[in-house]
């Protein structure tokens, strides 16, 4: 059954209206330059990061100045370049070629870090095990002296350092992901680790 030319031309400008609408609405859910954080409730997460630099090995047990847990330890590090998030908002891991999380040891982690290698938050495992985050309370922040909290904007004055135990991670196809922790968002950054 055609439709009649009115009725092609309805469609038309239904479409049109629609596709106008995404538009606004698309322009509107995006933050300018000058806000600080997007409400993740209102637009959503969005979470940029850079290639990982390294993997770099730890000369010693520098934790707080490099992110390294241990000597002898490989770290990634990993730039923030734009995000909405809140430290309490995001949750790494790093999974192998076949999704799985993997296990380091002697022990690993994730270190939040400025510019100049200052740790701000930090989840340590210090005796091996899964290289993941698994909740929002896993997460060890330095407020006293950073004035940090899981309410803080995460933005792209940091950067992560991923402590990947001593075992040489070059080549064995791992992925660094993050993942929010707003019920139904899931994944927002997934990179591969060289």
């Amino acid at each position: 059954m055609a439709l009649s030319e009115e009725a092609q031309r309805l469609v038309v400008i239904l479409a049109v209206a629609v596709s106008l609408t995404a538009v606004v609405v698309s322009v509107a859910l995006v933050p300018s330059a000058e806000t600080t954080a997007c409400p993740v409730l209102e637009c959503g997460p969005w979470f940029a990061v850079g290639n990982p630099v390294g993997p770099d090995l730890c000369s010693g047990p520098s934790v707080l100045a490099v992110g390294c847990i241990s000597p002898n330890d490989y770290i990634y590090t990993i730039s923030i370049e734009a995000s909405s998030v809140q430290f309490g908002q995001v949750l790494f891991n790093v999974t192998n070629s076949s999704g799985f999380t993997i296990s380091v040891h002697p022990s690993g982690g994730f270190t939040i870090v400025n510019a100049s290698g200052r740790a701000f938050a930090a989840f340590d495992l210090e005796a091996g095990g899964p290289l993941k985050v698994p909740t929002e309370s896993g997460w060890t922040y330095f407020t006293t002296a950073t004035g940090i909290s899981a309410h803080s904007l995460l933005g792209s004055e940091y950067s992560i350092v991923v402590d990947m135990g001593t075992l040489d991670p070059v080549g064995q196809g791992d992925n660094f992901v993050a993942t929010a922790t707003v019920s139904g968002v899931g994944v927002i950054a997934s990179l591969a680790l060289p």
